[in-house]
């Protein structure tokens, strides 16, 4: 490195624009660019400040990148702009990535150790919902732990919520590490709640084996409307209500030879029994509805519903939108962050101690 001498820096805090003058240094081989330790000692980033950066996070994770520029100007005269708030913003999400990977690989190489207490029954949910990107849609996976008590086992406790643009291989990774600093090994019971999707069950059964697993009540229920309607096509049809929720009524007393009689009076056509009741038929161990009832767990998952609604529509999903991957994935990763209320820059996800 070769030194190039003081350079100016127009640098962005929470006061206003303050110029500084610094050391700054540049590699002959590389031909371009340069290297101020001033700007690392203080982690400035894109000539903001940490202070800057961090309402810079806070905005951009709750909207659009141009109104977090406005925010931020009416409510303390700084003016940001709309570029530099997308860029920080993405900068700070790679960052959270980057350390949830190394928790990851610490879990794989064992080096993650397990918290010293545990709740007595944890909740696993996984969902997906859709983002725009600029050629194609993506699916964001979403997961949500929580825990509930004894005294209120209807009540979530301590939402913990992760989500990433990703395979659903990597995505179990990073959901076990969540449910692993939550203390998932050491719980006395696990229950994992999805919509039926294979993906879900797959990541259970690799990660999570003595879970109890459970088939979310109101999917379940919109497949029995769908087939309804291959008898009663009309909306809003009497009779048709009256079949669903006889069969809703069956289901939770766990009347199942009733239950699946019921669809003789359904005229599927062609191999449409076969297909539609295989659904009811393959997730028949999910769909214990009297047993978990008495046993006071939920059965329906709600929370990953709305985790999909926290992370992904009210901020992936605005109007207008249209992501590249990789920014779409960072910033799902400061939503995530605000929602879990981790949105601090001295710690991305520190090792447990």
């Amino acid at each position: 490195m070769r030194a190039r001498g003081f350079e100016r820096c127009d640098l962005t805090t929470q006061l206003g624009v303050v110029t500084v003058r610094r050391r700054y240094y540049t590699c002959p081989q590389a031909g371009h660019g340069g290297w101020a330790p001033f700007d690392q000692l203080l982690s400035v980033v894109h000539r903001c400040s940490t202070g800057m950066q961090r309402w810079i996070q806070y905005a951009g994770a709750q909207c659009s990148f141009e109104e977090s520029a406005e925010t931020i100007a009416e409510f303390s005269g700084v003016a940001v702009a709309p570029s530099t708030v997308r860029a920080v913003t993405v900068r700070h999400g790679l960052r959270r990535d980057e350390a949830q990977a190394e928790q990851m690989r610490a879990l794989d190489e064992r080096r993650l150790p397990e918290p010293a207490t545990a709740p007595q029954r944890i909740y696993i949910e996984m969902d997906g919902a859709t983002v725009l990107a600029r050629t194609e849609k993506k699916e964001c996976k979403v997961g949500v732990v929580f825990h509930t008590t004894a005294a209120k086992p209807l009540r979530p406790k301590r939402v913990r919520y992760v989500a990433g643009i990703e395979t659903a291989a990597v995505f179990g990774k990073r959901l076990f590490t969540a449910a692993w600093n939550y203390g998932v090994m050491k719980a006395q019971e696990v229950v994992a709640l999805g919509d039926g999707a294979p993906w879900i069950w797959d990541l259970v059964a690799l990660y999570y084996p003595q879970a109890t697993q459970i088939l979310d009540f109101f999917h379940g229920c919109e497949h029995l409307r769908e087939i309804s309607r291959l008898r009663w096509p009309d909306e809003g049809n009497p009779v048709a209500d009256r079949w669903v929720r006889a069969q809703q009524a069956r289901l939770k007393r766990g009347w199942w030879d009733a239950f699946m009689l019921a669809f003789d009076e359904i005229p599927f056509a062609g191999d449409e029994r076969a297909k539609l009741l295989g659904y009811f038929e393959s997730n028949r161990c999910r769909m214990q509805y009297r047993d978990y009832r008495a046993r006071r767990l939920f059965i329906g998952s709600g929370m990953a519903e709305s985790g999909c609604k926290q992370v992904v529509i009210r901020r992936m999903r605005i109007t207008g939108a249209r992501w590249n991957p990789p920014s779409a994935h960072a910033l799902v990763q400061i939503r995530v962050a605000y929602l879990n209320g981790d949105l601090s820059l001295s710690t991305y996800f520190p090792l447990a101690a």
